[in-house]
C-alpha cells in the first residue's frame, strides 16, 4: 500500500510525487458573516490584503452547499 523510498530520497522529499502525497498545501480558508449579514469565504492569498473573497447571500448557501456535494461526488467517480 505505501510506497518505500530509499533513505536518500527521504532528506530531498519529491513533494511533486502523487503517489505519495495525499494532501496537497492549500492556503487558511475562513468563513464568516460580514455586517450585511452574507456569507463570506476567505482564502488567505499571498499578499497582506488581497485575500480572495467569495460572498454568498444567506438565502443561497444551500445551493452552493449542494454544488460543492455534486463537485465532490463527480470527483469521487
Amino acid at each position: 500500500m505505501f510506497e518505500e523510498l530509499p533513505r536518500e530520497e527521504t532528506a530531498q522529499f519529491p513533494w511533486n510525487d502523487r503517489r505519495s502525497v495525499i494532501v496537497k498545501q492549500v492556503d487558511a480558508i475562513a468563513v464568516y458573516r460580514n455586517g450585511d449579514g452574507d456569507i463570506v469565504i476567505r482564502q488567505r492569498g499571498p499578499m497582506a490584503n488581497e485575500d480572495p473573497c467569495i460572498v454568498v447571500p444567506p438565502e443561497e448557501a444551500e445551493n452552493l452547499i449542494e454544488a460543492i456535494r455534486r463537485g465532490m461526488k463527480a470527483a469521487a467517480e
